[in-house]
């Protein structure tokens, strides 16, 4: 017998989008956590505060994986703000050898 692979649709949404997929994300965080949602972490409450949170940054985008008409997944985020007075961070080289600063 020969099946035939799911195939996944993705799908990008940004900031003006969120009203229109919040069920959808909340409803894929409800199944994936079902055996957790009485744990006030991962309640749905907490949940939907933290995605509120998270689309207040801009870009915001999130992206829904669809298999017909059903979401399987989504990923979201956003880039954090640059530290105010802060040191920048650094990318290295791949395979650069990153060294401390000396103590002192």
């Amino acid at each position: 017998m020969t099946t035939t692979p799911a195939t996944v649709e993705l799908r990008r949404y940004g900031r003006d989008d969120p009203d229109t997929i919040r069920q959808t994300l909340t409803d894929v965080y409800a199944e994936v956590y079902a055996d957790r949602l009485s744990d006030p972490f991962f309640s749905i409450e907490r949940f939907e505060e933290r995605l509120e949170g998270h689309v207040s940054r801009e870009p915001w985008e999130v992206v829904i994986g669809w298999d017909g008409t059903e979401p399987v997944g989504y990923a979201y985020g956003s880039p954090l703000p640059a530290p105010a007075g802060g040191p920048e961070l650094e990318s290295a080289e791949p395979g650069a050898a990153h060294h401390a600063p000396p103590d002192g």
